[in-house]
């Protein structure tokens, strides 16, 4: 599903002609922007569109937003997630007034006028979910709209879970229904599900084991990633972490070798890391043993780790 990015441009580029960042962002968001300083308006943004939900993530310099009346008569009527993940944030609407923080998000709905205001440089996420799912899914609306919505797992989840789906340049259709669902359940879990609402919702579970796989990446070379470690770290029983992966056929082993085999096979690949011998290669992927490695890459790849880098090297020859 289509991903769409912007960045600011430079002083010199803006000087150059063109839309100005405030009326780009118009359009992309159905909202105008404008700097609450002295600085020219900064915004990187990146936009992800799913089958009914919207995801958007911005940093930006401080800044007023605004959807006015005009803007409200284009029959959205979605309620909207805005997450923030480094600023305090306020959120107005008619009879409605919020103030949160960093790890905190407040609720709003597009089909009514609406201002925001971040007086630092912010980082947040907008999430745009249809009126309807909304409505069904979550226990009291009212409450979720009036009120800040705290710092809590679900939130931290969502939000980790909205950071992959912008950070990944290619999502199919099957996978973006897939994803929109997770999404769904991610945001009826950090405004407060329908009493009964009954088993832990899929979205959960995917998005902590999104979670739990950058975290993985991140580590491979310390010696203190484990089941236990990673269970600790992310506030889980050992038994909940495999059952995450036995639910996509693997296990936790598994998916670390294969992590670290395919990190080997970068380096290698690599004419920036040529000059590595193959038992530093080994190492920086996470292996502490290098007949052991040999034997897994031999085994994944079809060929030995020397073969992989002389290919390598002959591909960019030609």
């Amino acid at each position: 599903m289509e991903l769409v990015r912007y960045s600011s441009p430079s002083a010199a580029a803006a000087r150059g002609g063109g839309p100005a960042v405030e009326e780009i962002y118009a359009d992309f968001t159905r909202m105008n922007i404008d700097s609450t300083d002295d600085r020219p308006l900064n915004v990187d943004m990146a936009m992800r569109f799913l089958p009914n939900v919207s995801i958007a993530a911005i940093s930006t310099s401080p800044y007023r937003t605004e959807r006015t009346r005009a803007q409200t008569v284009d029959g959205n009527d979605d309620f909207v997630l805005t997450v923030s993940t480094r600023s305090g944030i306020s959120v107005s609407q008619p009879g409605r007034e919020l103030e949160f923080g960093a790890g905190e998000a407040g609720l709003w709905q597009s089909d009514k006028v609406m201002t925001a205001v971040a007086s630092k440089d912010a980082r947040l996420f907008n999430v745009s979910v249809p009126r309807n799912t909304v409505l069904s899914s979550v226990g009291d609306i009212d409450a979720a709209l009036g009120e800040r919505v705290p710092a809590s797992v679900p939130l931290r989840l969502l939000a980790g879970y909205a950071e992959g789906l912008i950070s990944d340049a290619r999502l199919s259709p099957d996978m973006a229904v897939l994803a929109e669902s997770h999404m769904l359940d991610l945001v009826a879990a950090a405004l407060g599900p329908r009493p009964g609402a009954g088993e832990e919702p899929g979205g959960i579970r995917a998005a902590r084991l999104a979670a739990i796989k950058r975290d993985i990446l991140k580590h491979l070379t310390d010696p203190a990633l484990s089941l236990d470690w990673l269970a600790g770290r992310h506030g889980i029983s050992r038994r909940y972490l495999r059952g995450l992966f036995y639910a996509e056929r693997t296990s936790f082993s598994d998916y670390l070798r294969e992590a670290r085999l395919a990190r080997a096979r970068e380096l290698l690949s690599s004419p920036r890391f040529a000059h590595l011998s193959i038992s530093t290669i080994a190492y920086e992927a996470g292996f502490g043993d290098l007949s052991g490695f040999n034997r897994a890459f031999r085994r994944r790849f079809s060929m030995t780790p020397s073969e992989t880098r002389e290919r390598a090297a002959t591909r960019r020859k030609r």
